[in-house]
């Protein structure tokens, strides 16, 4: 659902095609969701040609509800991924767990693609002399490169009515409103398309798991222990 600017200025991009702004409060829809009337050219200057922001059907909620709980779970999946990227990290590729020192370093990155630059060469280099294990991490390292822009999307996106392409769906998943850039057609998310995603996620941690647990196995069966991470002692006071 749409929710209308919070107050003051809009954003920079839309006030050179409303200045008007802070005339047309009636524009918005004040029965209780706040969502903005579909032809408010605030949000019409933003979205494709012919199309406007989807706002619920009190009628007939579902389809929304169910478009927006398909997006939540995807996301949520995500989380996943992204924790056990974190866990192979500290485990593949230092040989210890419990590692909180990498773990807090790992989460002190605010972007995903810097998180997985980080961690794919730490990966790399850790597998270099296991070229098995080293060809599943590149597959994985790929996959979690494209879809990380995929989640991106559906993170950012905003929900409209009707996709552009012919496919007898109501709803898409576009650009969001503030987005720079518009998806070309091709690229627009019908339900169909979250629900995949969702389970490739799924698939994606799932794969993550077993790498973790088959290398653990070896590198166990070669004889080394998985130490577990200790804190520096503490020097004693000087003189």
């Amino acid at each position: 659902m749409i929710v209308p600017h919070s107050g003051g200025s809009p954003p920079q991009s839309t006030q050179k095609h409303h200045c008007e702004f802070h005339e047309c409060g009636e524009a918005w829809n004040r029965e209780g969701d706040h969502a903005p009337r579909a032809d408010h050219p605030l949000f019409m200057a933003h979205l494709p040609e012919g199309r406007g922001p989807m706002v619920i059907n009190r009628d007939n909620p579902e389809p929304e509800e169910r478009f927006n709980a398909a997006v939540g779970r995807a996301v949520m999946t995500w989380g996943y991924v992204e924790w056990l990227h974190s866990e192979l990290f500290q485990q593949v590729a230092t040989g210890q767990a419990g590692n909180q020192p990498l773990v807090r370093a790992y989460w002190a990155i605010v972007s995903f693609e810097g998180k997985h630059k980080m961690v794919d060469a730490a990966m790399r280099e850790a597998l270099s002399k296991h070229p098995g294990f080293l060809a599943r991490w590149i597959n994985i390292s790929n996959r979690l490169q494209r879809k990380s822009r995929v989640r991106n999307k559906l993170a950012h996106g905003t929900l409209v009515s009707p996709p552009r392409h012919k496919s007898g769906d109501q709803l898409a998943l576009v650009a969001a409103v503030y987005s720079k850039t518009e998806w070309p057609p091709e690229d627009e998310l019908l339900l169909a398309e979250v629900l995949d995603t969702e389970a490739s996620f799924t698939k994606l941690g799932n794969d993550m798991l077993e790498l973790q647990r088959d290398h653990f196995v070896e590198f166990v069966r070669e004889g080394r222990k998985v130490r577990r991470f200790q804190y520096p002692e503490e020097l004693p006071p000087s003189g």
